[in-house]
């Protein structure tokens, strides 16, 4: 099964979105947990704005942390923009996998604030890392070498 590809895909970027319950509610974990910046936000009226408004209905935001880019849409739209996705769970049998540095001091303050999280450990293939399952369900791995 060694046949070369004609036209390759060449990939740029690859920016995740998570189909949330609540936009507002997802991007303050990430921001208040992670550390991620709210690039912009859409509200249902299809304005994008920088900041959150409490009592507004959200229905896409994007985050950045470094060169990582995320987002998150609500539930409702993401099942009616991707038909395939309609009566599908939200959470993850997939884990987000991320490189970081300083990887004892972000595992410490997390298990501080008392969230989900797998012990820290080195894997069988040399790096040191834990997981995190975020208010939706989301899996999030992070790991340094070891």
């Amino acid at each position: 099964m060694n046949q070369k590809v004609k036209n390759p895909l060449n990939i740029n970027k690859l920016a995740p979105v998570f189909a949330v319950e609540n936009v507002q509610k997802t991007a303050e974990f990430y921001t208040k947990h992670l550390g991620f910046q709210l690039a912009f936000a859409v509200p249902n009226h299809d304005a994008v704005e920088e900041t959150f408004e409490n009592g507004k209905e959200y229905r896409y935001a994007m985050l950045k942390s470094g060169k990582l880019e995320i987002a998150f849409q609500r539930l409702d739209t993401f099942q009616n923009d991707i038909h395939f996705a309609k009566n599908q769970p939200i959470g993850a049998s997939v884990s987000f996998y991320m490189d970081v540095d300083n990887i004892e001091d972000l595992y410490n303050r997390l298990k501080s604030e008392n969230l989900e999280i797998t012990e820290l450990k080195t894997a069988w293939y040399g790096v040191l890392e834990f997981y995190l399952k975020d208010l939706n369900g989301y899996i999030l791995g992070f790991a340094q070498p070891a």
